[in-house]
């Protein structure tokens, strides 16, 4: 529900993308032609924008919190953040 009232009001507010790692709230923003990326995207973004030195503890600190990641999606991120 709540990522369902996220996707309506980015549309009312006229925002530039929606950040989601839920699979269902990404199909319904897609469907409406609003860009989407996830948490490990963003974490790419920042480490190349130097916002941030590196991804990996941030990436632990997520699976520490239950947050769930294919090891290979892991895998291929930290490889294309270099670390």
């Amino acid at each position: 529900m709540g990522e369902a009232e996220s996707v309506l009001l980015l549309k009312e507010l006229s925002g530039d993308a929606f950040l989601t790692d839920d699979m269902e709230a990404r199909r319904v923003a897609e469907s409406m032609q609003i860009p989407c990326f996830g948490t490990l995207a963003l974490l790419l973004k920042a480490k190349s924008a130097g916002l941030i030195p590196g991804i990996k503890p941030l990436l632990d600190e997520l699976l520490v919190h239950r947050r769930f990641y294919s090891k290979d999606l892991i895998q291929l991120v930290l490889k294309r953040a270099g670390e």
